[in-house]
């Protein structure tokens, strides 16, 4: 369902990237993509469906907005999206019963509990592999071994700090910044991106690509 999501918003914010946002249609479309994501329960992306007509609003009125801003913004806080929850759902308790009926949040306890292993991997390799990693996927292979099954980390930030070590991790986030600020397409791509780093995307050929392929097609061209 996340990853159906993913693909879903990401339609939409293509198609509708030359609309005035106070056209009828754009709403028309926000509202059925916002049921379609609801259905599947898939909370980030949500939240980045309602932010986004504001987002637009923003960088279109504020001088002081831009889209190195934004992109910041979202970038520390996904990063930081397991403090930031434990925080949000002390206050907002219902953000969990949306998905879980009234239940405790298994799923993201299970997540949780992968980020702490993980960060305990990190902390605990050598110098050389903080640095450097320790190589393409062992962080899954780590998570399948610990669980019994392939799992995946579910927090892809994790899995290129391990796999790739603080520099690759360095060298990805200025590739990432680069490519998602190049125009309003791409920020708002890029956005997307990030979101599903929870949801195991981060080598997603298809949203990698579109950001790549968007990055290189406005060259010269207003989006």
């Amino acid at each position: 369902p996340t990853i159906y999501s993913g693909f879903l918003v990401s339609f939409f914010i293509i198609v509708v990237n030359q609309w005035n946002i106070r056209n009828l249609k754009f709403w028309v479309l926000f509202i059925v993509t916002f049921y379609l994501v609801y259905i599947t329960k898939t909370r980030l992306l949500l939240i980045l469906l309602i932010l986004y007509p504001g987002l637009i609003v923003l960088l279109e009125v504020k001088t002081w907005a831009s889209r190195r801003l934004i992109f910041l913004t979202f970038y520390f806080s996904t990063l930081l999206i397991y403090p930031l929850y434990g925080l949000v759902t002390g206050y907002f308790p219902q953000l969990v019963t949306l998905r879980y009926g009234n239940k405790e949040d298994t799923s993201f306890g299970l997540r949780n509990y992968l980020f702490e292993e993980l960060k305990g991997v990190y902390a605990n390799g050598s110098l050389t592999e903080r640095i450097f990693g320790r190589g393409n996927e062992y962080s899954r292979l780590y998570v399948r071994d610990l669980m019994g099954f392939d799992l995946m980390p579910h927090n892809d930030y994790m899995k290129i700090l391990i796999d790739w070590g603080i520099l690759g991790f360095i060298l990805f986030s200025i590739l990432l910044y680069k490519i998602s600020t190049k125009n309003q397409l791409t920020l708002y791509l890029g956005l997307v991106y990030m979101v599903l780093f929870y949801s195991n995307t981060v080598f997603n050929l298809f949203l990698i690509s579109i950001l790549i392929v968007f990055y290189w097609y406005s060259e010269g061209q207003k989006l």
